[in-house]
């Protein structure tokens, strides 16, 4: 388990990630927690291998979301990964309520669409190590990659272009049918509400290949329907976001794994979310209070547990 503590300002020039990157998190006003043992927010990470910042050995956008989150509330965040490399959603659904949801977390980031809607010209590219417990996919304990772990270069485009044209003359079909892929992520969110967790489900990244994003584009509004259905749940659009950015600046060689800098954007764009379901829980609560009682030092309360 990580803990994160909110960083001075001193500190958040040396070392937050948003100081690093030059994108703050605008429009969200630190809400200092000064209560002697206040319970810190938890946060659950479940996913595939890119969950533990794989290929890097650092700086993935899950500690990323946490530390913002931390520095942006002003409180401790503790953290823990769930990740298993390799594994697409059907397969991990057993993992979740003994494992993730047994940690007992405030949140829960879903990292699965991005392998689930992947249409693989060779499926035996992406093995990895098969994970049998928490943490099983941290970056030392996977498999290399090959292409996965170099950082893509101007001629990376012919491999995806080729990868495209592959899937349109073999019409290539993904990891999991999205006929398959929804059910399992509805019953996930729907146990995630149930147990008074809050989902955060990411959709799929962006691709390389021109095919697989026509696909992942699929998955990403069949989510966003979904999860419209969901008042307890909350999405994050990976597609919307790194298509602001050229595909060389936030993909690795591969065509599907992120470069350091897509890492960043989703660790951002995820702690942009999660800081704004904080507050406006919060906000909802000081409402539902008599006018006597409500909350007006500013500090952070977390959905209850």
């Amino acid at each position: 388990m990580t803990v994160y503590e909110p960083a001075t300002l001193a500190q958040q020039k040396a070392v937050s990630p948003r100081g690093l990157r030059g994108m703050p998190l605008s429009g969200f006003a630190q809400m200092p927690d000064d209560r002697p043992n206040h319970a810190p927010l938890r946060v659950a990470g479940f996913g595939a291998c890119m969950m533990s910042g794989y290929p890097h050995k650092s700086g993935g956008f899950f500690d990323t979301a946490c530390a913002c989150v931390a520095d942006d509330l002003a409180c401790s965040v503790d953290s823990k990964i769930f990740s298993f490399g390799g594994f697409p959603a059907p397969r991990a659904e057993k993992y979740l309520e003994p494992k993730v949801i047994g940690y007992a977390p405030n949140y829960i980031i879903f990292q699965f669409a991005s392998l689930d809607a992947l249409c693989p010209v060779r499926r035996s590219s992406l093995s990895v190590r098969v994970a049998s417990g928490t943490d099983s996919g941290s970056p030392s304990r996977l498999r290399k990659s090959g292409s996965g772990d170099k950082p893509a270069t101007p001629w990376s485009w012919l491999r995806w272009e080729l990868a495209s044209l592959l899937g349109y003359l073999r019409r290539l079909e993904p990891i999991t049918p999205l006929s398959a892929y929804l059910p399992v992520m509805e019953r996930m969110i729907d146990s995630c509400i149930a147990a008074d967790v809050t989902p955060v489900v990411l959709t799929p990244f962006v691709y390389g290949s021109r095919y697989a994003m026509t696909n992942g584009v699929t998955y990403a509004n069949a989510l966003r329907e979904l999860i419209s259905n969901k008042p307890g749940a909350v999405l994050v659009d990976c597609i919307e976001v790194l298509r602001a950015y050229p595909k060389r600046a936030v993909l690795q060689h591969d065509g599907f794994h992120l470069s350091p800098n897509g890492h960043a954007a989703i660790g951002l764009a995820i702690a942009r979310r999660i800081t704004s379901h904080v507050q406006r829980s919060q906000a909802n609560e000081n409402l539902r209070r008599p006018s006597g009682l409500r909350q007006a030092d500013g500090i952070a309360k977390f959905p209850a547990k």
